[in-house]
């Protein structure tokens, strides 16, 4: 390594132009434990730390609300590869995993569910992941693709710089928002929604639909207002 550019430098500059500062900054780190005294390498992991540790805000694609997250701001270096991995189905559960898991008919103790119960099948333990088949009839996905395909326009986040709205490349995708009080089939679909998980609906946001299209995509990230919080450790 003594003679031209560190292959983990070279890398941490790559990932860096990429957006993935966590990642870059790990890469410096692991460099430095090879070469402490590298000149590049000490004054990379200083610029990477300090942008990190920057106070950013984004805007959801609703363009109503900020979200602001305070620094120091480390995520999972490897959090977008094993996002991509999963995306492709490249992993899978070990067998004595998913014998576990079962699908079974859900009431939650309300009266109509004891007609209609909802079909749900267990996805993982621990974290508990849940998937509901068959939660929407044939007709209000009409009615919902109907009202949302005029609205639809290309999420956006919020520079962190200059606060301007800006499409990015880790977020593309479009979207639209349905009021409840727009159609009955927004309501029953929202009713459902309390239904499944038994929360209110009364300060939940308004319906939303996104369309991915060909490659759409919205890589990992927080939807929610941290306050000096540290994630991960690199």
């Amino acid at each position: 390594m003594a003679r031209g550019t560190p292959i983990p430098n070279s890398e941490g500059m790559g990932y860096y132009v990429t957006g993935d500062i966590p990642l870059a900054l790990d890469l410096t780190n692991k460099l430095l434990e090879i070469i402490p005294t590298h000149q590049r390498a000490l004054g990379n992991k200083v610029y990477y730390e300090g942008e990190l540790e920057k106070t950013f805000r984004r805007k959801g694609d609703d363009d109503s609300s900020d979200v602001t997250e305070e620094g120091p701001q480390i995520l999972d270096p490897y959090g977008k590869e094993h996002y991509e991995t999963l995306c492709r189905g490249e992993i899978e559960l070990p067998p004595e995993v998913t014998a576990k898991l079962i699908c079974r008919y859900v009431t939650n103790n309300n009266p109509y569910l004891r007609i209609a119960p909802f079909k749900v099948e267990e996805a993982h333990h621990k974290p508990d992941l849940f998937i509901f088949h068959d939660v929407m009839s044939d007709s209000e996905i009409e009615t919902i693709k109907k009202l949302a395909t005029p609205r639809f326009r290309r999420a956006t986040v919020q520079n962190s710089q200059t606060g301007e709205l800006e499409t990015a490349q880790y977020r593309i995708s479009k979207s639209a928002w349905l009021k409840e009080e727009e159609h009955k089939h927004i309501m029953d679909v929202t009713q459902r929604v309390a239904d499944m998980t038994g929360l209110t609906m009364s300060t939940a946001e308004e319906l939303q639909v996104v369309n991915y299209g060909i490659g759409g995509h919205y890589e990992p990230h927080f939807d929610f207002a941290r306050n000096n919080i540290m994630i991960g450790k690199v």
